[in-house]
C-alpha cells in the first residue's frame, strides 16, 4: 500500500514538473512582444534605483536646494503629484487612447526630464531643474500602468493556451494548471526587476557622479523606449472600454444629484432593474426601500440614481441620464467603504514618504559615494518586499488548503487580508521605532565623534519598510478585490495609489508646521527622531482604528451562513441550479448581507426617534 501511495506521489510530482516546462516553453514561444515591453520596464525600474531613490540626496547636494526642508517638499510634491496623476492617465487609456499611447507618452516625459535633470546636475540651472521634475513626474505615472500592461499580456498568453487545450475536467488538474500560471506570471514579471538589480550591482554603470548617472539613465532609457515602439505593432491594437471607472462614477452621481429631492419608492419596482435579478437586495428603512449595501448617511442619496422617473420612458431616462441600473449603482456603493477605510492609512502612506525622503538623508550623512550607497538600500527594500510577497503567498496556499467547508472563499479572503493588513502596520510602528533609534545613535557620534556609524545601520529600517508596504499593499489589492465589484477591479492600482498620494502630500504640511524645530536646514541639526517618535505612535493608533472599522464594519460584510445558503439550496433544489449560475453574477447574492452593522443600530435608533 506504502508503495502504491509513493508511486502515485511521484507520478504527481513528474506529471506537474512536466506540465510546468510545457507552460514554460509556450510563454518563452510567444513571448516576443514582451521582450520589448519587457526591456521598458526593466529601463523605468533602473531609473527608479539610479535616479528616483536619490533624489533626496541629490537636492540637497544641490546649490539650487541646499535646504532639508525644502528638499523634502520638492521630493514629495514629486511623488504625490505623481501618485494621483497615474489615476487620471489609467482612466484615460482606459476609455480613449488605450495603454500603450499612454505608456508611449509617459516613457517620452521620463526621457526628457532625465535629460533636463542632466543639464541642470552640471549647468546648475534652477528653471531645467523644475522643469525636469514637471516632466518626472508626469513620466513615473506610467510605470504602474506599464506594469499592469505587461502582466495582462502574459495572462493573455495562457489564456489563449487554454482554449485550445483540451480539459480534463478535474479540479485537481484546474488547480495545478492556476498555480503553474501564477507562479509563471509572477517569475516573468521579476525578470525586469532582476535585469535592473545586475545592472545596478554588478557593473559601474551608475557608480559615478550625478550628471554621469542622469546621461547614463537618459541614453538607456532611451534606447528601451525605442525597442519598445518598435514592438508596439504586435500589441497597439488594444480594445478601449465605452466608459471608464470614474465616468461611470461620476454620472451616477450626476444622477443622483439630479434626483436629490425625491422621495423614496416604497417598494422595490420603483428602481430601475433593467432585467437583474433582485434577490435580496434592498431593505426597508423609514417610509422607503433602499438599496444594498448599506453605507454611511452620507452617500446614501446615491440609490436615487437608481429611481425610476414617472411618465417618461426607459429609453428616453437613459438617454438623457436620468436613471442608472440598479447593478451600476451598487457597485460605485461597493466603493464607499473602501474609501472609508484609505484614511485610516495616511500614517502608512506618510512613512512610505518618509522613506523616500528622510531615510535617504539619513543615509547621505553616512555615505560618501554619491548616492551608489542609497541605490543598494533601495534594492534591499525591494528584496524585501518580493520575498514577503512569496511567503505571504505560500501561507495562502496553505491555510487555502487547510480551509473547512464552513468558510466561503470570499469570508475566507476578507479574514486574511485583514489580518494581512494588521501585520504590515505593526512593521510600520516597529519600522518608526528602529529609526528613531538610528537616529538617536548617528546623533549621538555627531555629537561625540567617537564611532564612526555605518550604512549597515539602516538595513532594519528598510527591510522593515519593504515588508510593511508587501503586506498592506497587498492585503488593500486582495480586500478590494472582495468587497467591489469585478467590473471595477481595474480601479485597484488607481486606489493603491491615491493611499500613497494621500500621504506624500500631507508630509508637506508637516514639514512647514514644523519647519523651525524639527526639520532645520541640514539633518545634522535636525530632530528627526522626534518626528519618527510621533509617526510610530500615529500608526499605533490608527492601527486600532484599521483593526476596529475592519472586524466590526468589513468582516461583517459577508456571514458564513449567508454564502453557504445558495448550496444548500441547490441540494435541496437540484433544477433551479443552472438558472441561479446564469443570475449570479447580475445578481450578486452573496455580496454584502449587512454591510455596516453600525449605521442599523443609528437607523434603528432614528426610527425609534
Amino acid at each position: 500500500m506504502a508503495l502504491q501511495e509513493n508511486g502515485s506521489e511521484k507520478k504527481f510530482s513528474f506529471a506537474l514538473v512536466k506540465n510546468f516546462l510545457h507552460q514554460l516553453r509556450h510563454l518563452f514561444v510567444n513571448s516576443k512582444a514582451l521582450f520589448f515591453m519587457g526591456a521598458l520596464a526593466a529601463s523605468y525600474i533602473i531609473v527608479e534605483f539610479s535616479v528616483f531613490s536619490t533624489m533626496m540626496d541629490y537636492y540637497e547636494e544641490s546649490v539650487m536646494v541646499e535646504d532639508l526642508g525644502r528638499s523634502a517638499i520638492l521630493r514629495n510634491l514629486q511623488d504625490g503629484l505623481s501618485s494621483l496623476l497615474f489615476i487620471f492617465v489609467s482612466l484615460i487609456s482606459e476609455a480613449y487612447t488605450g495603454p500603450v499611447t499612454m505608456i508611449s507618452i509617459c516613457a517620452a516625459a521620463s526621457i526628457e526630464g532625465l535629460m533636463l535633470i542632466w543639464i541642470s546636475a552640471y549647468s546648475e540651472s534652477s528653471g531645467a531643474l523644475y522643469a525636469a521634475i514637471l516632466f518626472l513626474t508626469i513620466g513615473k505615472s506610467g510605470q504602474t500602468l506599464l506594469d499592469s500592461f505587461l502582466e495582462n499580456k502574459v495572462e493573455e498568453i495562457f489564456e489563449a493556451r487554454e482554449k485550445i487545450e483540451i480539459k480534463d475536467g478535474s479540479t485537481e488538474k484546474q488547480n495545478e494548471l492556476d498555480l503553474i500560471r501564477i507562479i509563471l506570471t509572477n517569475t516573468w514579471l521579476l525578470a525586469p526587476l532582476a535585469v535592473g538589480y545586475v545592472v545596478i550591482v554588478f557593473t559601474d554603470f551608475f557608480n559615478q557622479d550625478y550628471d554621469i548617472i542622469f546621461r547614463n539613465s537618459a541614453v538607456l532609457m532611451g534606447g528601451c523606449y525605442l525597442l519598445f515602439l518598435f514592438g508596439s505593432t504586435k500589441y497597439r491594437h488594444e480594445q478601449v472600454c465605452d466608459e471608464s471607472n470614474l465616468g461611470k462614477i461620476l454620472r451616477i452621481c450626476k444622477a443622483a444629484c439630479g434626483r436629490r429631492e425625491s422621495d423614496y419608492p416604497a417598494s422595490e419596482n420603483g428602481y430601475y432593474w433593467k432585467g437583474n435579478v433582485r434577490t435580496n437586495l434592498c431593505y426597508v428603512y423609514g417610509k422607503g426601500v433602499r438599496l444594498k449595501p448599506r453605507v454611511p448617511r452620507l452617500f446614501r442619496w446615491l440609490d436615487k440614481a437608481a429611481i425610476l422617473v414617472p411618465d417618461v420612458s426607459l429609453d428616453t431616462q437613459e438617454r438623457d441620464g436620468k436613471v442608472c441600473s440598479v447593478k451600476e449603482v451598487r457597485e460605485v456603493k461597493n466603493l464607499v467603504p473602501m474609501n472609508y477605510l484609505c484614511f485610516s492609512f495616511f500614517a502608512y502612506s506618510l512613512l512610505v514618504a518618509t522613506g523616500n525622503t528622510f531615510f535617504v538623508a539619513q543615509a547621505s550623512s553616512m555615505t560618501t559615494t554619491n548616492g551608489y550607497d542609497i541605490s543598494k538600500l533601495f534594492l534591499i527594500e525591494v528584496a524585501a518586499e518580493k520575498v514577503s510577497r512569496f511567503i505571504c503567498f505560500l501561507i495562502m496556499v496553505g491555510l487555502r488548503s487547510m480551509r473547512t467547508t464552513h468558510s466561503t472563499s470570499k469570508t475566507f479572503v476578507v479574514t486574511t487580508s485583514i489580518i494581512r493588513i494588521g501585520f504590515g502596520m505593526v512593521c510600520a510602528v516597529i519600522c518608526c521605532f528602529v529609526a528613531r533609534k538610528v537616529e538617536l545613535h548617528r546623533l549621538s557620534w555627531i555629537l561625540n565623534q567617537t564611532k564612526e556609524l555605518k550604512i549597515a545601520a539602516l538595513y532594519p529600517q528598510f527591510i522593515l519598510l519593504g515588508m510593511t508596504e508587501a503586506l498592506v499593499e497587498g492585503g488593500l489589492k486582495k480586500l478590494f478585490h472582495a468587497h467591489v465589484a469585478k467590473s471595477m477591479w481595474s480601479f485597484v492600482d488607481s486606489y493603491i495609489e491615491l493611499v500613497n498620494g494621500i500621504g506624500k502630500l500631507l508630509l508637506i504640511p508637516l514639514v512647514l508646521m514644523f519647519r523651525g524645530s524639527w526639520f532645520k536646514k541640514t539633518i545634522d541639526t535636525s530632530h528627526l527622531d522626534r518626528f519618527y517618535l510621533m509617526l510610530g505612535i500615529l500608526n499605533a493608533a490608527l492601527l486600532l482604528v484599521c483593526g476596529y472599522y475592519s472586524f466590526r464594519y468589513t468582516y461583517k460584510e459577508t456571514s458564513p451562513e449567508d454564502a453557504a445558503q445558495p448550496d444548500q439550496e441547490d441540494e435541496e433544489n437540484p433544477e433551479g441550479h443552472v438558472e441561479e449560475e446564469e443570475n449570479q453574477v447580475e445578481a450578486n447574492v452573496e455580496e454584502q448581507e449587512d454591510h455596516l452593522g453600525h449605521f442599523e443600530e443609528e437607523d434603528q435608533v432614528e426610527e425609534n426617534v
